[in-house]
């Protein structure tokens, strides 16, 4: 068979598990939690909604310069069993049903809370289903090792990133074009201050963390098919 160079050659992962998360990326998140929550409590984001979309863009822009710029954060999340985060995303279930409920009682509008209601319940049930078929890390620490974890794992990513997004820019323009003062009164209220500065900014990082494992994945599966 034909030889690839060593350097492409696919080498075994080390295996990190969550607590291991480097102590400067562990800082800072406590520091963004407290953030979101000084912000919601003071009731800051209801009177400068402006804000929401600045500090979602920070924390998710903030965290991928990060990881770009971080050998140890990198070796983190490429070391973490896969299931992992998309494990957090079975939550989504409860934000959803919580939507549909809020819904029911007149505290959204339909059109905000069918999109998140349903598509969040959607993820969650994705999420579970790759939870599953994804399976323990395989030889040489590729995760998922087969097809069918592989084909579950892209569409839980796809369609949960789809959601997120959709949600997400039906409460801007809910917030900032149509002006719906159910929307613009959650804002002000826990849980959902919360939601655009914290939930919203690491679901959309976990989704492009597991994205970016799966690319890695079949890269190194291809390379590992010529040695």
């Amino acid at each position: 068979m034909t030889s690839i160079p060593t350097s492409l050659q696919t080498v075994p992962t080390p295996r990190t598990r969550l607590v291991d998360v480097p102590r400067p990326a562990l800082v800072a998140l406590l520091g963004w939690v407290a953030l979101a929550l000084a912000s919601a409590a003071s009731g800051l984001l209801d009177a400068a909604p402006p804000l929401i979309g600045l500090l979602f863009a920070v924390a998710v822009g903030g965290t991928l310069i990060a990881w770009r710029r971080s050998p140890t954060l990198r070796a983190w999340t490429q070391g973490l069993d896969l299931r992992v985060p998309i494990a957090l995303h079975v939550a989504r279930f409860g934000f959803g049903t919580m939507f549909l409920v809020e819904l029911a009682a007149g505290h959204l509008p339909a059109t905000f809370a069918e999109r998140g209601g349903y598509g969040d319940i959607l993820a969650g049930a994705l999420a579970i289903l790759a939870i599953v078929l994804v399976g323990s890390p395989g030889r040489h620490g590729r995760q998922p090792a087969s097809d069918l974890g592989r084909a579950a794992a892209w569409t839980f990513s796809v369609v949960g990133l789809a959601d997120i997004l959709l949600v997400f820019g039906t409460g801007q323009y809910l917030v900032f074009v149509a002006h719906d003062p159910l929307v613009v009164g959650a804002i002000g209220r826990l849980p959902y201050a919360l939601l655009p500065t914290l939930v919203v900014p690491l679901v959309v990082l976990t989704h492009v963390l597991v994205m970016q494992r799966l690319r890695a994945a079949r890269h190194g599966a291809a390379a590992g098919a010529f040695t």
